[in-house]
């Protein structure tokens, strides 16, 4: 079974996909195992109804601590970034084989921006 982990910040878009896209398919060799955000958002609150185990913790640079020991207690093999925030060098080198960026922005070269904008600067 492959473990799947979602860093979130916002509404979850990806982790919404993911998650149905899996339940159409019948995907049974891959599990979604939690959901961490740094903060409220719709993406905990999908997580919460859909029986998926979801934590908030604080990450920041003076805090780096609770993000690093949930995921080596989850071990998962792949983790899905979507957090509104930058991983630190410890953190991705450490799990630098399991991370998949699915963030919008294009930073730095558009800091800032999310969504469609960064494509339509990007041209």
């Amino acid at each position: 079974m492959t473990s799947i982990v979602f860093l979130v910040s916002s509404n979850g878009g990806t982790l919404k996909f993911i998650d149905q896209y899996m339940k159409f398919y019948k995907l049974s060799d891959f599990e979604i195992s939690a959901v961490i955000a740094d903060r409220a958002c719709k993406a905990i609150e999908y997580a919460e109804s859909n029986q998926i185990n979801h934590k908030i913790i604080s990450y920041n640079k003076n805090n780096r601590t609770d993000l690093y020991t949930a995921l080596e207690i989850l071990n998962p093999d792949v983790i899905i970034t979507n957090i509104f925030k930058i991983l630190d060098a410890r953190l991705v080198s450490r799990f630098k084989h399991k991370l998949i960026n699915f963030h919008y922005s294009l930073l730095p070269a558009f800091k800032g921006l999310i969504g469609t904008s960064t494509i339509q600067e990007a041209r």
